[in-house]
């Protein structure tokens, strides 16, 4: 003859067992990823080193300075440009010449192909340019002239965006549709405006 007996301590009702499961752990809010497109700040301003060809007699050397705004592929630029002071002369041995230097106000575009971080893409736009020159070793040695230049712009343009801060690399060539001459009466010109210039820029932006 087997007995059983129930041991009233051993049997768990259903209620005691789910209250011994261990309580989970509420869960983290994960923040959604934040996309570089969501994360880019439209408006900028920024400044560089400029190297311009044939503006003025030579090589010349200067800054730009500009405001834009860059939404999704599109960017749209107002830029100032200074170009340093130079001497022209008649010729290398002349006494005579011209200390030059240039300012200039324009606008573009630029279409970036890949709408990331890094960047490239073409540009397009117009500039408005002054010559301003003033004589030496003629009669009216203190005379100042100056000449306007309305100029086509046509180039491309490399970015590299670190969140609120960007460094620029630009080339491009200012095509004038007029060309001025500075020319010292009875001696002869100093310069004559070259058909086109390349010029190029380096300098950063910061992003708001």
């Amino acid at each position: 003859i087997v007995a059983l007996t129930v041991n009233p301590e051993a049997v768990a009702t259903k209620k005691e067992i789910e209250e011994k499961k261990p309580t989970p752990l509420p869960e983290k809010k994960r923040d959604a990823p934040v996309s570089e497109k969501e994360a880019r700040r439209p408006i900028y301003f920024g400044a560089g080193l400029l190297l311009d060809t044939a503006t003025l007699a030579s090589l010349a050397v200067g800054a730009e300075i500009l405001a834009g705004y860059n939404p999704h592929h599109a960017a749209f630029e107002l830029s100032g440009t200074w170009l340093a002071a130079q001497d022209a002369r008649l010729n290398p041995a002349s006494t005579q010449g011209a200390s030059e230097f240039a300012l200039g106000a324009g606008a573009r575009g630029c279409w970036e192909i890949f709408d990331a971080a890094f960047d490239v893409g073409p540009c397009g736009g117009a500039e408005l340019a002054g010559i301003f020159a003033s004589g030496f070793g003629a009669t009216q040695a203190t005379e100042t002239s100056s000449a306007a230049l309305f100029r086509a712009l046509l180039g491309a343009r490399a970015k590299l965006r670190f969140s609120r801060f960007a460094l620029r690399l630009a080339a491009e060539a200012a095509i004038p549709f007029t060309r001025p001459s500075f020319v010292i009466d009875n001696a002869g010109t100093v310069q004559h405006v070259s058909p086109a210039t390349l010029r190029a820029t380096f300098g950063a932006e910061i992003h708001f």
